[in-house]
């Protein structure tokens, strides 16, 4: 042992020669550290749930004697290594440099450089403050895990002259900035207002030829809440007790064109849509800084009111000259789906919301993008409508103006149209659904150099929004009868021709028939007959039914008979009597009653009354 005890006293010698003789860097790496702690602290960022390379707060801790005493033995500066681990991945801009893995996540040691446009990749001295570097990028050594290695730091209180007449800063300050995390990798609140049950923690470390000890290292700098909510209604925002949602729409009425084959849709819009609008879908923030504008580039992420960050290198400047970590604003992603074939839509490309203190959030739509909402932002006026391919279509918005101080929201109205050809079975029908989420979308959950800041998650659920259906007409004879000598004779009258410029529409009926046969025998099966032309008229008795419209005969039913017919301005007409075919001694006839029903389960229904609804509305 007293022989390890002088080697380890002969190395000890020679490391302070060869320090004294390589000069101020070697110094400032061999030499021990002692009488150095620090006390790390954060201010948590507000984080968007649904974000992949969300903003996330500063890590910073300040550093001190850890006496009250001056550092004698310690040199004006030494050279230590900065590690910061998440608990998700690091998702910050990568490949800035000469090292393929360094970010621009961003180390200030005493706030020096703050703001500067060019941090180095390794720690150089500023020549601004003496012993003090300016901004350093850091590099990504694991998925979650970045390091600033090799930075020259100020040793606090130490001694700059041999008297000790003059010091250096008593607390040396170091500030981690513009990190962005998977804030998404903890999962996404199901709801508003729900408190997340993990947030994003950063573990700090910093060491030198010894570990510098660090006070409070495990910190809070992400607090992930829901950033988007979404509510879908009917045209002008109507409540669902008072319009029916999704949109009711009926293949043969004309829908929002215009003469000349346009769509009839503002260029921008305010509040809740207008009269024309399908539906419509407002989108809220889920916190007061949830929706932002690209802004300008800051050194306190920690508020997180813009989508840049720390001034970055010049490879990632926007058309704006202005470098700074964010490619683009909040953007949003308007998607449709199922949208039948011969249905077009269009939305506003200017879109106002909630105004307050100074500012009204306003979107604008933008065009060029990919399908996923990447992209340049191009201020030329995109058309209003939306191209829609096999069934698909999707817009994008971005944020240009928008208080990052209050709770906003804004509602986009969208227009479907079409012109119906019933002939040829157009528009399609089939129900059309939409979904709104953040973007651009990514699945990019690392640190990546060409995947676009902010970048989100597809995690929006579609809604139904519109419906089209055939036009229908629902006629009932509550009761007709071929028992007892009896036999009733029905017409149905397909009267879309008229005088009224009515879209003329064919199409053929399903009778049903609610009752029983002479004996007590079960109803007749159901049956459809042939197309009914616009301005014609199909007729048919109950004994005998009408083969040429292929309608068979139902002798012995007695009960009542609905039929759905496939065009709208359909009508009915029974003839009751015990005389078909001789000298009849009664006789009857009724038109039939016209059902209010358009297709859906359950719809039967009349006008709202106090407590809901009741009664139908029947006419002839």
């Amino acid at each position: 042992m007293a022989a390890l005890r002088k080697i380890l006293v002969v190395l000890a010698v020679a490391a302070v020669a060869l320090a004294g003789a390589s000069g101020t860097a070697n110094a400032q790496t061999f030499h021990p550290v002692i009488g150095i702690s620090c006390f790390a602290f954060a201010v948590p960022a507000q984080a968007r749930a649904e974000g992949i390379a969300e903003l996330l707060g500063d890590v910073i801790a300040d550093c001190q004697p850890s006496t009250p005493d001056t550092n004698p033995g310690l040199p004006p500066s030494i050279l230590a290594n900065v590690t910061v681990t998440l608990n998700v991945n690091i998702t910050n801009n990568i490949d800035f440099g000469s090292g393929s893995s360094v970010i621009d996540g961003v180390l200030l040691v005493n706030e020096v450089g703050a703001g500067t446009i060019n941090p180095t990749t390794t720690s150089t001295l500023a020549g601004v403050v003496p012993n003090t570097p300016g901004p350093q990028y850091g590099v990504r050594v694991a998925p979650g895990s970045a390091q600033w290695s090799g930075v020259i730091f100020p040793v606090p209180n130490a001694c700059l002259d041999a008297g000790c007449g003059t010091t250096n800063f008593l607390i040396t300050r170091i500030r981690v900035t513009n990190l962005r995390g998977n804030v998404s990798q903890l999962g996404i609140p199901s709801g508003d207002g729900i408190f997340p049950s993990a947030q994003v923690t950063a573990f700090l470390s910093i060491s030198s030829t010894t570990a510098i000890p660090v006070t409070n290292n495990v910190l809070n700098i992400g607090v992930p809440l829901l950033g988007l909510l979404t509510r879908y209604r009917g045209p002008q925002q109507a409540d669902p007790a008072d319009v029916r949602f999704p949109t009711p729409l009926l293949q043969c009425l004309l829908l929002n064109l215009d003469k000349d084959n346009d769509i009839i849709v503002p260029d921008d819009s305010s509040g809740n849509g207008d009269e024309f609008s399908t539906f419509t879908v407002r989108l809220s923030e889920g916190f007061a800084s949830a929706f932002k504008t690209l802004g300008t580039t800051t050194i306190t992420p920690a508020a997180a009111i813009f989508e840049r960050g720390y001034p970055t290198p010049s490879s990632n400047c926007l058309s704006d000259g202005i470098c700074g970590g964010a490619t683009q604003g909040t953007r949003f992603i308007l998607r449709l789906y199922n949208v039948p074939a011969g249905v077009r839509a269009a939305t506003p490309t200017l879109i106002t919301g909630t105004s307050v203190g100074g500012h009204t959030l306003t979107i604008f739509r933008i065009a060029g993008t990919d399908a996923n909402g990447a992209g340049a932002f191009n201020n030329l006026s995109p058309s209003t409508e939306i191209t829609i391919s096999g069934g698909f279509g999707f817009a994008v918005f971005e944020v240009v103006d928008t208080n990052p101080f209050a709770v906003e929201n804004v509602v986009i109205p969208v227009y479907l149209a079409y012109r119906p050809n019933t002939a040829n079975d157009l528009p399609g029908v089939g129900t059309i659904q939409a979904s709104v989420n953040f973007a651009p979308l990514s699945t990019v959950t690392t640190a990546n150099k060409d995947a676009p800041e902010p970048r989100f998650v597809d995690n929006a659920a579609r809604a139904n929004v519109a419906t089209i259906s055939r036009c229908i007409t629902n006629l009932l004879w509550p009761f007709v009868t071929n028992q007892a000598g009896f036999d009733t004779g029905f017409s149905i009258a397909n009267t879309s021709s008229d005088d009224k410029g009515s879209e003329q529409q064919s199409g053929n009926c399903t009778l049903f028939y609610f009752g029983s046969t002479t004996g007590g025998g079960a109803a007749p099966a159901n049956q459809t007959t042939a197309t009914i032309p616009a301005g014609t008229t199909v007729v048919w008795t109950l004994s005998g039914g009408n083969a040429a419209a292929n309608i068979a005969g139902t002798p012995g039913f007695q009960g009542y008979l609905f039929a759905r017919c496939q065009f709208l301005f359909a009508h009915g007409f029974a003839f009751i009597s015990n005389g078909f075919g001789g000298v009849p001694t009664i006789a009857e006839g009724y038109l039939a009653l016209v059902v209010p029903w358009d297709g859906v389960a359950g719809s039967r229904i009349g006008g709202a009354i106090s407590g809901g609804r009741a009664g139908e509305t029947l006419g002839h």
